[in-house]
């Protein structure tokens, strides 16, 4: 059996998911944003071990703790490489937007784990299957846990409407193409997405 713990972080309110199988305590965490310290605390209060960062893209707001989870855990960090160009630029693009300061950590490390090379994985008991949803950027992706009806979309899809592609690098009719994607999973499927609340894809569907 899996839980999560949603973790609202960084300026833009990001939704990072912490995700673990009970009985392993094997851990994910999706799009660690920028909090390396509160997300590490939470992982060891709760004796979680943490298998693998999974990105759900490459834009700032979702991978700022990634790098420094990274060290912290000794763990992997998974992406899909079409959006590795964002990664690479991560610092610049933080400092526009924020006009914080930053190391530029993310530069100088690679993704280990490709999602463009990655249909599943397990954690624990519980199948991750990658399901790829470009459009709002190049790579991004979605975790669908079938085995208990949750997906974590990023910023394809929320509880009031679909994700921009007004960037250089969106696609709309790309995110239109992922959106009819997301919509033939079960109607009861628990849509968790990078901003905001929840919703079932009920929701999305009527």
């Amino acid at each position: 059996m899996a839980r999560y713990r949603q973790l609202i972080l960084g300026e833009l309110s990001t939704n990072c998911y912490v995700v673990w199988d009970e009985n392993s305590r094997e851990t994910l965490v999706i799009d660690p944003a920028d909090s390396a310290e509160i997300i590490g605390d939470f992982l060891l209060q709760n004796k979680l071990e943490l298998k693998l960062i999974c990105l759900t893209h490459g834009h700032f707001d979702h991978v700022m703790a990634a790098v420094e989870l990274k060290l912290n855990f000794g763990t992997l960090i998974g992406m899909s490489m079409e959006d590795e160009f964002l990664w690479k630029r991560q610092t610049k693009t933080a400092r526009h937007f924020t006009g914080g300061e930053f190391l530029k950590l993310g530069e100088m490390t690679k993704i280990d784990v490709d999602f463009d090379k990655t249909n599943s994985f397990k954690l624990g008991g519980e199948i991750i299957e990658v399901i790829r949803l470009p459009g709002h950027t190049p790579g991004s992706v979605g975790f669908y846990v079938a085995g208990e009806g949750w997906l974590f979309s990023g910023d394809v899809v929320f509880e009031e409407g679909v994700g921009t592609a007004e960037y250089g690098y969106g696609d709309k009719d790309k995110l239109e193409e992922s959106i009819d994607k997301i919509k033939k999973l079960p109607k009861e499927t628990l849509v968790l997405p990078g901003h905001g609340e929840g919703f079932y894809l009920a929701a999305l569907t009527q």
